[in-house]
Protein backbone atom coordinates (compact mmCIF):
# COMPACT_ATOMS: atom_id res chain seq x y z
CA UNK A 1 0.00 0.00 0.00
CA UNK A 2 2.71 2.34 0.87
CA UNK A 3 4.59 1.70 -2.24
CA UNK A 4 1.85 1.99 -4.28
CA UNK A 5 0.91 5.98 -2.87
CA UNK A 6 4.91 6.90 -3.44
CA UNK A 7 4.35 5.48 -7.12
CA UNK A 8 0.89 7.95 -7.61
CA UNK A 9 2.76 10.81 -5.99
CA UNK A 10 5.73 10.51 -8.04
CA UNK A 11 4.19 10.17 -11.49
CA UNK A 12 1.40 12.66 -10.30
CA UNK A 13 4.38 15.69 -9.93
CA UNK A 14 6.47 13.80 -12.81
CA UNK A 15 6.17 17.00 -15.08
CA UNK A 16 5.96 19.59 -12.34
CA UNK A 17 8.11 22.52 -11.23
CA UNK A 18 10.49 21.21 -8.61
CA UNK A 19 8.47 22.52 -5.27
CA UNK A 20 8.55 21.11 -2.15
CA UNK A 21 5.43 18.26 -2.01
CA UNK A 22 4.75 16.65 1.68
CA UNK A 23 2.32 13.72 1.64
CA UNK A 24 0.69 11.95 4.66
CA UNK A 25 0.47 7.67 4.97
CA UNK A 26 -1.18 6.72 7.42
CA UNK A 27 -1.34 2.55 7.75
CA UNK A 28 -4.53 1.47 9.81
CA UNK A 29 -2.38 -2.03 10.57
CA UNK A 30 0.70 -0.77 12.81
CA UNK A 31 -0.33 2.98 14.05
CA UNK A 32 -4.19 3.13 13.76
CA UNK A 33 -5.57 6.58 13.31
CA UNK A 34 -8.38 6.40 15.77
CA UNK A 35 -11.10 8.94 15.08
CA UNK A 36 -10.33 10.79 18.75
CA UNK A 37 -6.90 11.18 17.25
CA UNK A 38 -8.61 12.90 13.76
CA UNK A 39 -10.64 15.41 15.87
CA UNK A 40 -7.66 16.43 18.09
CA UNK A 41 -5.85 16.88 14.52
CA UNK A 42 -8.85 19.09 13.22
CA UNK A 43 -8.93 20.96 16.60
CA UNK A 44 -5.28 21.77 16.58
CA UNK A 45 -5.48 22.65 13.05
CA UNK A 46 -8.11 25.30 13.50
CA UNK A 47 -7.06 26.49 16.73
CA UNK A 48 -3.93 27.67 14.78
CA UNK A 49 -5.10 28.59 12.03
CA UNK A 50 -8.97 29.25 12.33
CA UNK A 51 -11.14 30.95 9.79
CA UNK A 52 -12.72 33.90 9.18
CA UNK A 53 -16.20 34.56 9.11
CA UNK A 54 -17.91 37.24 6.48
CA UNK A 55 -17.14 40.36 9.07
CA UNK A 56 -13.32 39.26 9.42
CA UNK A 57 -13.28 37.50 12.52
CA UNK A 58 -11.59 34.42 13.68
CA UNK A 59 -13.79 31.61 13.70
CA UNK A 60 -13.27 29.71 17.32
CA UNK A 61 -13.66 26.08 17.41
CA UNK A 62 -14.47 23.76 20.41
CA UNK A 63 -13.58 19.97 20.89
CA UNK A 64 -15.94 17.47 18.94
CA UNK A 65 -17.86 15.13 21.54
CA UNK A 66 -17.27 11.31 19.96
CA UNK A 67 -20.28 9.06 20.89
CA UNK A 68 -19.07 5.20 21.39
CA UNK A 69 -21.27 2.54 19.89
CA UNK A 70 -23.15 1.90 22.40
CA UNK A 71 -23.99 5.48 22.49
CA UNK A 72 -23.91 6.28 18.82
CA UNK A 73 -27.24 3.74 18.39
CA UNK A 74 -28.64 4.79 21.65
CA UNK A 75 -28.57 8.53 20.03
CA UNK A 76 -30.22 7.28 16.45
CA UNK A 77 -32.62 5.18 18.12
CA UNK A 78 -33.86 8.32 19.72
CA UNK A 79 -33.92 10.49 17.41
CA UNK A 80 -35.71 8.01 14.99
CA UNK A 81 -38.47 7.48 17.58
CA UNK A 82 -38.60 11.41 18.65
CA UNK A 83 -39.34 11.90 14.38
CA UNK A 84 -41.66 9.02 14.60
CA UNK A 85 -43.69 11.07 17.47
CA UNK A 86 -43.54 13.91 15.81
CA UNK A 87 -44.60 12.32 12.03
CA UNK A 88 -47.67 10.61 14.19
CA UNK A 89 -49.55 13.89 15.15
CA UNK A 90 -48.86 15.48 11.45
CA UNK A 91 -50.28 12.71 9.66
CA UNK A 92 -53.14 13.27 11.89
CA UNK A 93 -53.15 16.72 10.90
CA UNK A 94 -52.86 16.09 7.16
CA UNK A 95 -55.56 14.25 6.80
CA UNK A 96 -53.15 11.18 6.48
CA UNK A 97 -51.68 12.25 3.39
CA UNK A 98 -48.19 11.05 4.83
CA UNK A 99 -49.36 8.08 5.94
CA UNK A 100 -46.86 5.40 3.70
CA UNK A 101 -43.84 7.46 4.37
CA UNK A 102 -44.74 6.90 8.09
CA UNK A 103 -45.40 2.97 7.25
CA UNK A 104 -42.08 2.63 5.89
CA UNK A 105 -40.46 4.25 8.50
CA UNK A 106 -41.22 2.01 11.18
Amino acid sequence: MVRNCMIVAAVAHANRHPCPAIYQLGSSFRNPLTMKGLADLFFCYFSEKPLANNEGKPIRVRRLILLGNSLFFLFISWLFILVIKVLRPADMISMHRIQGFVDRLE
